[in-house]
């Protein structure tokens, strides 16, 4: 965490006397319709949006809204006092000069607003509190830039180019905090709810996987999803990709979801854009972004270890009447499952992706690959002699030696070994699956306790 020294040469905006007001209003649990209306109405532009607000297809309503008083009644007040804040929140950041050198910065923050609005419901958090939490979660990004031009600038295309997921890291290095403890000064500054600002603070803390499978109901882990989707939309590549995954795996086996989720989010990022004047990037389509998704994340569909007895006892079958062929092939990360241990789960899975897509590039689509364990896969090759066997490992090795993780500032190298069981074409016929792969798993062992790359044996 920055310290406060670090912080006070930012240029921190105040609040107009029209925000001030309705930020007022939004802390009062008492204020009524008619006393926030009031204020609304002497701001003539942020009654303009509040009523181009409540006749947009986010809230479906069939009659036309024509004045405040009308909006105020049909949204209902707590969407009214949240929406108001988003308004003059951002009427005091953008702007208005014409330049597009932060447009990619609003296409982010406004995508991040939306997807955290359509995202709430899941997680049983009022929208608007999510959508104005997903707002501001960012918006520190605009102060650097605001604060320390051009050079902020580069960083931005800087982690544009790079793919980097995280332009926390050239933040941190050249000014000693990043755009997260901005967005909670600024947010302390401003003095909002401490229930948004802890949302912000918190959700680059959040572990996404754990707190998606435990189904925690918390508005960081609305505003960590939501920073999932929006990173990779963005810039889909497979540096944002393993969030992206985790995500979409959360709307369940059937892959229309999850695009169901980033058309409407397409149209409502246009619409929010429209309706606070902002010019926004164009040439972002997130139905081919979704494509794309499924694209890099096939590697990472590997079947389970479940389904490996049956597999293997029906390629058993398979090679016995055709007389061909089987070879059977265990890889042991052992650095996966060593990270794992000492409490390293992210740097651990990250590796095992790593490998799972090496695995894809270098296997047919005939063969089957298998995630056995943390550490542990397996493919099972129909047709393949021990000589090409060999081959496979041959050129795996040089990739699985690049394969790297960082850890503490580190760069840590992947260990791995194999163990092999080929049935050749004049094996006997009582080759069982039990056998089978008992004999790949000593194999394996063996391999690991010699310090060896491969140990084989054929049948």
């Amino acid at each position: 965490m920055a310290s406060t020294l670090q912080l006070t040469n930012l240029k921190l905006p105040t609040l107009p006397v029209a925000a001030m007001k309705v930020l007022e209003l939004v802390q009062d649990p008492d204020v009524d319709v008619q006393s926030l209306g009031k204020v609304i109405e002497y701001d003539p532009a942020m009654a303009a949006r509040l009523v181009r607000l409540a006749n947009s297809s986010l809230f479906g309503l069939t009659r036309e809204i024509s004045s405040v008083r009308q909006a105020l009644v049909i949204l209902g007040l707590r969407t009214v006092k949240l929406a108001a804040l988003s308004f003059t929140l951002l009427e005091t950041l953008v702007d208005k000069s014409g330049k597009n050198s932060l447009a990619h910065c609003w296409r982010s923050i406004i995508t991040n607003a939306m997807a955290s609005r359509l995202l709430a419901p899941l997680f049983k958090i009022d929208p608007e509190e999510a959508f104005l939490a997903g707002l501001m979660q960012d918006i520190g990004g605009l102060i650097c830039a605001q604060s320390f031009g051009p050079k902020y600038l580069e960083f931005v295309e800087k982690a544009k180019e790079e793919c980097n997921p995280d332009i926390s890291i050239y933040e941190q290095k050249e000014y000693g905090f990043t755009h997260t403890d901005v967005s909670v000064q600024l947010l302390e500054h401003w003095r909002l709810p401490s229930r948004i600002i802890e949302a912000v603070r918190e959700h680059e803390q959040v572990d996404l996987k754990v707190a998606l499978e435990e189904k925690r109901q918390e508005l960081s882990l609305v505003l960590a999803t939501s920073d999932a989707i929006t990173s990779f939309l963005l810039k889909p590549s497979t540096e944002h990709l393993d969030r992206f995954v985790i995500v979409a795996d959360g709307f369940g086996d059937s892959a229309s979801e999850i695009d169901k989720f980033v058309q409407k989010l397409e149209m409502q990022v246009d619409e929010m854009a429209e309706l606070l004047e902002l010019k926004l990037p164009s040439g972002v389509s997130y139905e081919d972004v979704a494509a794309k998704a499924r694209e890099l994340s096939k590697d990472l569909r590997v079947e389970g270890r479940e389904q490996l007895p049956l597999r293997v006892r029906q390629e058993l079958a398979r090679s016995q009447r055709e007389n061909s062929c089987l070879a059977l092939v265990l890889l042991r990360v052992t650095t996966a499952s060593q990270l794992a241990k000492a409490g390293h789960n992210d740097e651990a899975e990250k590796l095992q992706r790593s490998v799972a897509r090496m695995l894809q590039e270098i296997t047919r689509e005939s063969d089957a690959l298998f995630r056995l364990n943390l550490s542990t896969f397996c493919v099972l090759a129909t047709s393949t002699p021990m000589e090409g066997v060999e081959t496979m490992v041959q050129r795996l090795i040089p990739k699985l030696q690049k394969a790297t993780v960082t850890l503490d500032g580190q760069e840590v190298p992947a260990k791995f070994a194999f163990g092999v069981v080929v049935r050749s074409e004049s094996a006997p016929a009582d080759v069982n699956v039990e056998s089978f792969l008992l004999k790949a798993n000593d194999n394996l062992a063996d391999a690991v306790q010699k310090g060896e790359f491969l140990s084989a044996t054929t049948l």
